[in-house]
């Protein structure tokens, strides 16, 4: 079984979480990013898997061409799929 979806462009890894007074709290753009990719994910519909499964990502050059560690947008994809069970 194959599963495809598109989402948002993600944030690096290295901006996920800030450190504050109280501890490690996840950053404002990081939040953002969530609500929108998560709304994203849920209007796609894609199945929830149980299981092994292969991840295969495809990731479109960001607008700013910066270079990119591709470990470093994982992460915040991968969390996110497995918040909403797919």
């Amino acid at each position: 079984m194959t599963v495809s979806f598109v989402l948002p462009f993600p944030p690096s890894s290295n901006g996920l979480w800030a450190n504050g007074k109280s501890g490690r709290y996840r950053t404002q753009r990081y939040d953002e990013w969530i609500q929108k990719a998560g709304l994203e994910l849920k209007r796609q519909h894609p199945s929830k898997l149980k299981g092994p499964v292969a991840l295969n990502y495809v990731f479109e050059e960001a607008k700013d061409n910066r270079k990119r560690d591709l470990g470093n947008l994982e992460k915040a994809t991968t969390d996110l799929l497995v918040d909403h069970q797919v």
